[in-house]
């Protein structure tokens, strides 16, 4: 009987993570739109995505303090209706706070679907990196679909599409099997915090794998936000793409994402996790360069293929690899993956602010910053097990 409700945890949070891609990628597209529309600067819609990411990341503490009183289901339930609230915000308003909070709440759903699919994935999948790659692998499924949605109903009939659409999260999690009773957790909790204030400082804050983990997670989520954010604009307004090519790259680059991390789940060979994330950053570093260098769109499509499929594992391995270094601590992962979100707060904002100064492509380029960061943290994973 537990197994079967593992397993149908697993199927909603994939369901879910299929949900998730299409309304927050969305957003990736229907910003660079916003900005035409409305006349906006590059800072302007920098603040735009990094107001979803900072919902993203406040989901993460949201989720895990309301599920103490209320449950996961409830909890759930209540958090997803953000993203009906933020796209109903987005139709029809053009003053800048409302766009924010707007974008902000959709951030609030996407980072609640992101961690229950998380932890979930973890407690109940039979090989956690295999149930984490798929899990990520679903986001990619969704984002598929958003340029195709955008082109048939424009930015207007997109966003009464996805605050409609978004009203079924709430029943998917109704229907999860998810627990409503808190007390258990509750309980989990209170020991967890009598054990932090008698030592202190919690234990898994004195492990080196936490910090790597988070550190590889925030600055890959830093890079994937900030590209995919941005990548629209830096195609079109480079002159290197017209608009509905540049929508289209996006959708390509969710889609080799995928490719990349069923490969990583379900494809023939078996590195350790730790040799994976070093050969995967170096090579999405590479090719980001290489992006950045190409001015022929066979080039382009080339090179963005190579970053979609080597970034493609980086971060979901990253979490299994953390998960089980710090032997599931519910705390220490709780903590983690908040601390990896806050980059891809940080540098969306970043992004548009160099791009305001220096350009698009001077913002673009400064993407490269994270990117190095992250092959660093890689290599110092890597030598971690030696």
């Amino acid at each position: 009987m537990r197994e079967k409700l593992g397993n149908r945890l697993c199927i909603i949070s994939f369901i879910g993570m299929i949900m998730n891609g299409v309304y927050a990628t969305a957003t990736s597209l229907i910003v660079p739109l916003l900005h035409d529309a409305y006349g906006f600067d590059y800072n302007v819609s920098g603040l735009l995505l990094s107001s979803l990411n900072i919902g993203n990341m406040v989901a993460s503490f949201l989720a895990g303090m309301l599920a103490v009183s209320f449950g996961r289901k409830r909890t759930a339930m209540a958090l997803t209706l953000g993203s009906f609230i933020g796209y109903s915000l987005l139709y029809g308003v053009k003053l800048i706070p409302l766009l924010l909070a707007g974008m902000f709440l959709i951030g609030i759903s996407k980072g609640t679907v992101y961690n229950m699919g998380n932890i979930l994935v973890s407690e109940n999948a039979p090989n956690e990196t295999r149930g984490i790659n798929t899990l990520h692998g679903c986001f990619a499924i969704g984002s598929l679909c958003c340029p195709i949605i955008l082109m048939l109903l424009g930015v207007k009939g997109s966003c009464i599409f996805m605050a409609l659409f978004c009203l079924l999260l709430p029943v998917l999690y109704a229907i999860s099997g998810m627990s409503t009773d808190a007390g258990k957790r509750k309980k989990e909790i209170i020991l967890n915090e009598k054990e932090v204030k008698r030592n202190e400082i919690p234990e898994f804050l004195k492990n080196p794998a936490f910090w790597l983990g988070t550190g590889i997670v925030f600055f890959e989520m830093s890079t994937e936000n900030a590209v995919s954010g941005w990548l629209v604009a830096y195609l079109k307004d480079s002159g290197l793409m017209p608009q509905s090519m540049s929508q289209i790259m996006l959708s390509f680059t969710w889609a080799v994402i995928l490719a990349g991390r069923m490969f990583v789940a379900f494809g023939p060979w078996h590195p350790k996790p730790q040799h994976l994330i070093l050969l995967m950053s170096i090579f999405s570093g590479i090719s980001f360069v290489a992006l950045l260098g190409s001015r022929s769109t066979i080039l382009i499509i080339i090179a963005l293929g190579a970053y979609g499929f080597c970034m493609a594992g980086v971060q979901p391995t990253a979490i299994a690899l953390a998960g089980e270094r710090l032997h599931h601590d519910p705390v220490a992962m709780s903590v983690l993956l908040p601390l990896g979100c806050l980059g891809g707060v940080v540098m969306p904002a970043v992004t548009g602010f160099v791009a305001n100064a220096a350009g698009i492509y001077g913002g673009m380029a400064a993407i490269g910053v994270t990117v190095t960061c992250m092959i660093l943290f890689a290599i110092m994973n890597y030598r971690y097990e030696r």
